[in-house]
């Protein structure tokens, strides 16, 4: 296509200067984050094992019914194949619905959680806003190995040994809200996620993709873990509370096994 103007000499090599000074100043960057240890595009770090693994049977709380299967639209939009949703109950008639969801390589989506998607797409409106609220998980039985991590043994239920696994040390919130729907006046749902983010507790979307995308850090995965029930309208979210927090101290070391090791991970890359 001609353009009804050439290039003077000049102009030609100045352009060729400038090419060629983004062109070095490009691998000049490599470099220097090579050097510095800086990764912008983040490897993938397979899942150890399904999520699925994750027992039926957790103390007193027990899975009722099959697992929830979804559909492959929802599976798309969810972002990832690699989830669980299941629900449980325990003999007082306590209920909680377990939604687990891994996703790893270029963390870039927005995590999907209730005070987005059930105001969004569910028909709810929000009732009481997001709030993190610590749980208080009960680390007695967790044997401290270093400021950054717990080990706790758990029984492999095919061949009966007990395999150590690693917990992160930090505290954990559970970020709640509730929600009501104008059809269902006597009735509240409650909602509940935190994240677990290389080897980290992380209770905002935001606080997540800040530990996913550390520059300094050459692999990325978070998994998001969320609970939901419905109550009387009466009742107090302390009730919800409670009980996820009972729950969770069960779950957390299953859940720990199926993610990756992050702890020997990171270890295996100091010592190359």
């Amino acid at each position: 296509m001609n353009l009804g103007f050439k290039l003077r000499p000049a102009h030609r090599h100045a352009m060729l200067i400038v090419v060629g000074l983004v062109g070095l100043s490009r691998i000049g960057m490599g470099f220097a984050m090579d050097s510095l240890n800086i990764y912008l595009k983040k490897e993938p770090v397979p899942i150890r094992r399904a999520l699925a693994d994750v027992p039926r049977i957790l103390g007193q709380w027990e899975a009722v019914g099959d697992d929830q299967r979804l559909s492959e639209e929802f599976i798309e939009e969810l972002g990832t194949d690699q989830f669980l949703t299941r629900s449980y109950e325990d003999a007082s008639g306590r209920f909680l619905q377990l939604h687990l969801a891994y996703y790893t390589g270029m963390i870039d989506a927005v995590p999907h959680v209730p005070d987005r998607c059930l105001v969004a797409t569910g028909g709810f409106d929000l009732d009481q806003r997001p709030e993190n609220l610590p749980l208080a998980i009960d680390q007695s039985n967790w044997k401290k190995i270093d400021d950054s991590w717990f080990e706790v043994g758990i029984e492999d239920p095919l061949t009966g040994r007990i395999a150590g696994v690693s917990l992160p040390t930090g505290d954990l919130s559970l970020r709640t809200s509730s929600f009501i729907r104008s059809d269902q006046p006597g009735t509240v749902l409650w909602g509940g996620y935190f994240f677990v983010a290389n080897g980290k507790f992380a209770a905002t979307p935001e606080s997540v993709k800040r530990l996913a995308f550390d520059p300094s850090q050459k692999m990325a995965y978070y998994c998001k873990v969320q609970l939901v029930t419905q109550m009387k309208r009466r009742q107090d979210r302390s009730e919800f509370v409670d009980a996820s927090r009972e729950f969770l101290e069960l779950l957390l070391p299953y859940l720990m096994r199926s993610l990756p090791d992050w702890r020997s991970l990171t270890a295996d890359l100091e010592s190359s």
